[in-house]
């Protein structure tokens, strides 16, 4: 792994982590790493292609 790719893995970690801590088992918690994943996916999007993407 890349230093980079570790800032990003840290930095994600860092943001998806409180929510996945609140699930109450681990099949709770892996979808909630999905969402975050998507999420974290959608947030990198440019703001002008991102309307077009969702739909």
């Amino acid at each position: 792994m890349k230093i980079d790719d570790q800032k990003v893995t840290e930095a994600f970690i860092a943001v998806a982590s409180d929510y996945i801590q609140m699930a109450k088992d681990v099949d709770s918690a892996r979808n909630l790493a999905y969402l975050a994943v998507i999420a974290w996916n959608i947030s990198l999007y440019p703001q002008a292609r991102l309307s077009k993407k969702l739909i």
